[in-house]
């Protein structure tokens, strides 16, 4: 059914997007499960290494200044 509504053949790589929107009481508000066709989308991130020698992860550039 996706393949057909995206005009692509059955397989075929996809972008897969999953967002939880949350409210300024941590609650959620919206659930987004999103697949797109990767030659008409592109999905960009900045990250950033952060955390101690032994617990490096990475993190959203936003997250980032928390940890500075």
């Amino acid at each position: 059914v996706v393949a057909r509504h995206l005009d692509v053949a059955v397989g075929s790589a996809l972008l897969a997007v999953r967002r939880l929107i949350l409210d300024d009481q941590e609650r959620p508000v919206q659930w987004l499960h999103g697949l797109y066709r990767p030659d008409r989308y592109e999905y960009e991130m900045q990250l950033s290494r952060v955390g101690s020698i032994d617990a490096k992860v990475w993190v959203s550039k936003e997250l980032s200044a928390q940890f500075h």
